[in-house]
């Protein structure tokens, strides 16, 4: 019970709210969905961004670049 009681606190704050601001609040929570969304794209998607810490990247850029020796057979 307890849980839904969670749930329910934020749905009985909107329905305190005057009907006026009703569709202001909604605009203005899919607007900040919307951001949230094309940033996390943004960041997922651009292979320009960084990702990882500068040692990381130092670190692999090394282990690429070591002359690998021949084998022989």
């Amino acid at each position: 019970m307890a849980v839904l009681s969670r749930i329910m606190k934020p749905y009985r704050a909107f329905q305190r709210l005057p009907f006026e601001l009703k569709p202001l609040a909604i605009l203005i929570g899919i607007a900040g969905s919307t951001a949230i969304f094309t940033m996390g794209y943004k960041i997922y998607s651009d292979p320009e961004i960084r990702r990882s810490p500068s040692w990381v990247a130092q670190t692999q850029q090394k282990e690429e670049t070591k002359v690998k020796k021949p084998q022989f057979h």
